[in-house]
C-alpha cells in the first residue's frame, strides 16, 4: 500500500532462520502514549487525526483490506513534537475481504471492537469505522465510551449502553463533532455511517 498515513514496508529479507521486515523509521511512539501523556486532545487536533484515519481506512477498504484492530497502540506518531502526524500500523489481524464479504473470526481489542463482532453473527468492513469512533471519543473525552473493570462489563456496555456526553469536556465540543461520533458509533452496522 502507498498512503501518507499508512506505515510503509521498505524491504523483506529472508535467511534460513529468520524473515526480516524492514519498515520506515518512526520515532514518535504511538498514539496511546500521547493520550496517557496529554489526557485529552482538542477538537481541532482530534479532527485532524480522525480525518487522517478515515482517509487511510478508506484507502484500505477500496483495496479490499479490513484492518480489524484499529486502536491507539496501532497508530504511530511520526515525530515527537507533532501529535497529528500519524501512521496506521500493525496489520497482523487485517484481512483481504470482498466488498460484501461477511467475516466471522472474532478479533480485535475488546474496548475497540464493534457490537456485531461481539454478537458472533458475522461482520463487514464497518468494524473499522466503529473503532475510529471509539478513538475519536477517547481523544476528546480522555476515556473510553464503553469501559469496564471486566471483559463481561465491557461487552455488556458495548452491546447495550447508550453513548454518554454528560462529562464537562463535551460542553466545549461542537454539535457537528458529537454528531459524527454518534454516526461512527451507531450500534447497528447497517445504519452506521459509511466512508
Amino acid at each position: 500500500v502507498n498512503h501518507p498515513n499508512i506505515i510503509r514496508l521498505e524491504e523483506v529479507f529472508e535467511s534460513t532462520k529468520n524473515i526480516y521486515i524492514i519498515m520506515e523509521h518512526v520515532k514518535g511512539g504511538d498514539l496511546f502514549d500521547r493520550i496517557i501523556e496529554r489526557k485529552r486532545f482538542s477538537q481541532q487536533q482530534t479532527c485532524i487525526i480522525i480525518y487522517k484515519l478515515l482517509s487511510a481506512t478508506h484507502y484500505l477498504h477500496q483495496r479490499g483490506i479490513v484492518h480489524r484492530d484499529l486502536k491507539p497502540e496501532n497508530i504511530l506518531c511520526m515525530d515527537i513534537d507533532n501529535d497529528t502526524n500519524i501512521l496506521i500500523a500493525d496489520f497482523g489481524l487485517s484481512k483481504f475481504a470482498n466488498p460484501k464479504e461477511v467475516m466471522n473470526l472474532p478479533c480485535g481489542t475488546l474496548a475497540y471492537v464493534a457490537p456485531e463482532v461481539l454478537k458472533l453473527q458475522g461482520y463487514g468492513k464497518s468494524v473499522d469505522i466503529w473503532s475510529i469512533g471509539i478513538i475519536m471519543y477517547l481523544l476528546i473525552r480522555g476515556g473510553l465510551p464503553f469501559d469496564g473493570h471486566t471483559k463481561t462489563q465491557i461487552i455488556r456496555r458495548t452491546l447495550h449502553d447508550r453513548l454518554s456526553f454528560r462529562h464537562q469536556c463535551w460542553s466545549n465540543v461542537s454539535e457537528h463533532c458529537i454528531d459524527l461520533i454518534k454516526q461512527l458509533l451507531n450500534k447497528n452496522p447497517i445504519e452506521r455511517i459509511t466512508m
